[in-house]
């Protein structure tokens, strides 16, 4: 069964509670260039290796993988559909936001976005539904 593993990461320093998405790369597919969180498929390891695994491929600085390790969150568990999800959350600082590189074979650049947008329907559009689906369940949108 495939599991995946996907992030929360609030962005200390900003006016407003912000979190980190990335801009997908994933060209043919609906998710092509809108917002998702960080994670992915666990490809058989625990859903935290699996989770370092996915930042070191799409964080070029390694920055994000080890702050993960440093903070070592526990995740909450959801299904979606058949798919077990583990959601993790970190905050990092502005200064780690302002180094972080996105690999550019996963994604067209990372995006700090006040959680506020979260909730306008028009902003909505720009995420992936999967992204959706997970933010509804921690109550972030609504």
């Amino acid at each position: 069964m495939r599991e995946v593993s996907k992030i929360i990461i609030r962005i200390d320093g900003f006016a407003e509670p912000t979190q980190l998405l990335s801009v997908k790369k994933a060209k043919g597919t609906p998710k092509h260039k809108k917002l998702e969180m960080l994670g992915g498929a666990t490809d058989g390891q625990s859903a935290f290796e699996g989770l370092v695994r996915e930042l070191e491929e799409e964080e070029k600085t390694g920055r994000l993988a080890e702050i993960v390790r440093e903070q070592n969150p526990e995740p909450r568990a959801f299904a979606i559909g058949n798919e077990p999800h583990f959601l993790y959350e970190v905050t990092i600082t502005f200064d780690d936001y302002v180094t972080l590189r996105a690999a550019k074979s996963e994604s067209f650049g990372f995006r700090a976005v006040p959680e506020a947008k979260f909730k306008d329907p028009v902003f909505q559009s720009r995420i992936t539904r999967k992204t959706l689906t997970l933010l509804n369940g921690v109550g972030l949108l609504e």
